[in-house]
């Protein structure tokens, strides 16, 4: 559904990762009226709805004539207008996407999720309220489950409407209202994993022999990830060769302390687009303290 241009407009940015999509698009705040800076919404993008950050109020549309309305002010933290602004520099800084910068920016506390269940069957005179009875009964459930539910009865209503009219139905004593706050699961920190070799006759296939090449090279032992680097072994690479019995893994604060003898290998000899960066930043080092930031797809040479 789309509506007629209004006042109230304002420029979100979508959660969607794709460069193709890294401009803001102007919607209509609708009845929801003005929104600051970095409110969480949730917005229509061609058949489906996806999330975003309000990032801008304009005066007017950059299209002519229409603008669609959000369908969704999500309860989310918002990030704060500073903080919006701080991305906008991350963007220009880092060479980055908008939603990456304010992704890297947005809260990360847990989110309060309502669920709600009914109190009072017998005043279920809404059609909304009926379908919902029948599909839970006395069983708790969320707004989302509650638009599949609806929508698989054939009532297909924004999911911004839905959770207004639950609140609606609450406020009525049909519905018993509960918050809960989730948490996000924070992993342990662990120690970074050694590789370590002990039987190079136990590999098989040529991707765990690269693996224990490069142990071998260097001297029996590498971090996890580094051994991975230089063989090019995937995680399920090292995984099997750990299986096979060729490695094994162990807490890096094992690894003994030893003396390496460093050789000289052969010069790295840069390719002309190499060397044009290399002189770039030779030149401006010379003037004093710079940063740099090179850019280019995996492959391309960036590593020396």
């Amino acid at each position: 559904m789309v509506i007629e241009q209004a006042a109230a407009l304002v420029d979100v940015v979508v959660d969607v990762q794709t460069k193709a999509l890294d401009e803001p698009f102007t919607y209509s705040t609708g009845g929801f009226g003005s929104l600051p800076v970095g409110t969480k919404v949730r917005v229509p993008l061609g058949g489906r709805v996806v999330s975003g950050w309000v990032v801008a109020s304009p005066a007017h549309a950059a299209a002519a004539h229409v603008v669609k309305p959000l369908d969704e002010v999500c309860d989310d933290a918002s990030i704060p207008p500073q903080a919006v602004e701080l991305a906008r520099w991350l963007r220009r800084r880092f060479a980055c996407t908008f939603r990456e910068a304010l992704s890297a920016v947005a809260p990360r506390t847990g989110q309060p999720s309502d669920r709600f269940t009914f109190t009072d069957k017998s005043a279920n005179s809404d059609i909304i309220a009926t379908i919902l009875e029948r599909r839970f009964g006395s069983k708790s459930f969320s707004s989302l489950a509650a638009a599949r539910a609806l929508r698989a009865a054939g009532e297909k209503h924004p999911l911004g409407e839905i959770r207004g009219h639950l609140r609606e139905l609450s406020r009525a004593g049909i519905l018993a209202r509960t918050t809960v706050q989730t948490q996000r699961s924070a992993r342990a920190p662990q120690a970074p994993s050694l590789a370590v070799l002990v039987d190079a006759t136990a590999v098989k296939g040529s991707a765990q022999r690269r693996l224990v090449e490069a142990l071998a090279d260097a001297g029996g032992s590498l971090p996890l990830l580094e051994a991975r680097r230089r063989s090019r072994a995937s995680a399920a690479v090292a995984r099997a060769a750990v299986v096979a019995g060729a490695i094994a893994l162990r807490d890096s604060s094992e690894r003994p302390e030893r003396i390496v003898d460093l050789e000289t290998g052969a010069p790295l000899v840069p390719t002309p687009d190499q060397r044009m960066a290399v002189d770039a930043l030779d030149a401006a080092f010379a003037r004093g303290t710079t940063t740099a930031l090179l850019q280019g797809i995996t492959g391309s040479g960036k590593t020396l």
